[in-house]
């Protein structure tokens, strides 16, 4: 134990992890001296990762941090070590270590202060292996945990759009309409989910909703204020050329019959709103 304790102290870390090991072959199982020697053990493992690590190994960094789980599993420190170990991986791009690693690190330590920064690395994480679907549940987390609206508000919207690159539309919808609730302004930005959730409903040819939210769009811009800007008058007036164009295949649809003048009666109406719509639509000057 006093070699240990001075190995440790004279940075020799190595050996005084050979030294608390064989403390440890000494001790009796119910030592009540037993956890403080095993304390040791994994601080001395810990230091090695810590000095490779600082020395550019970080594969001989990972590898001591994985031993302390090994070594001392109950030990204060194991949480950290392993979570350092997913660190390491990162910086070596070796992502399914590190999506393993953190993974793990979530599941066995949940009150662990480091979980808030699970999520961000386990996002980042997971777009680079491709797997779209759990990189935007994961950014979705940093949205509901992280520290800050504007990180929030840039998770929530990478979600949005990492679920319409994993080919699942309704939680992109679902994910843009959280959005759209929870950040009504600035009013620039509002706008932009806006038109992202008109353009998934028009892919889904849902013209009910697509309809809905471009008048959003317009509603948005109108009410904006001194946020007004080229592009939100830019978006609003492709939102009303939209619903104008919409308003015009109403018309054109109508057909004329016996007798006509019901029939004309409906198309003359139609035709005034279509007219209406598109000089709404050039009042904006886009």
């Amino acid at each position: 134990t006093i070699l240990g304790h001075g190995q440790f102290e004279e940075k020799r870390y190595g050996d005084a992890e050979q030294s608390y090991q064989q403390v440890l072959a000494l001790m009796a199982k119910n030592d009540v001296k037993r956890h403080e020697i095993e304390e040791n053990l994994a601080a001395a493992v810990y230091k090695q990762g810590e000095l490779a690590r600082d020395g550019g190994d970080l594969r001989g960094a990972v590898r001591h941090f994985l031993r302390i789980a090994d070594l001392t599993p109950t030990s204060s420190i194991a949480a950290t070590a392993q979570y350092d170990a997913a660190a390491a991986s990162l910086a070596l791009e070796d992502w399914q270590k590190a999506i393993a690693l953190l993974e793990g690190f979530r599941a066995h330590y949940p009150d662990n202060p480091l979980q808030k920064d699970v999520a961000p690395k386990l996002a980042s994480a997971y777009q680079k292996v491709g797997d779209w679907r759990k990189a935007a549940a994961e950014s979705e987390t940093v949205a509901k945990q992280g520290e800050g609206e504007q990180l929030q508000r840039d998770a929530l919207w990478q979600a949005g759009e990492l679920y319409v690159r994993a080919g699942q539309p309704q939680e992109a919808l679902r994910t843009f309409q959280d959005y759209a609730r929870r950040f009504p302004k600035p009013a620039g930005q509002l706008i932009d989910a806006e038109q992202r959730l008109a353009e998934l409903y028009a892919q889904q040819n849902n013209s009910e909703r697509q309809q809905y939210w471009l008048q959003q769009i317009i509603d948005t811009d109108k009410a904006g204020g001194a946020e007004r800007s080229d592009h939100t008058r830019l978006l609003a007036g492709r939102a009303a050329l939209t619903l104008a164009d919409a308003r015009y295949r109403a018309f054109a649809d109508i057909k004329l019959s016996h007798p006509l003048k019901n029939s004309l009666k409906g198309k003359k109406k139609a035709m005034e709103e279509a007219l209406a719509a598109y000089r709404a639509a050039g009042d904006y000057g886009i």
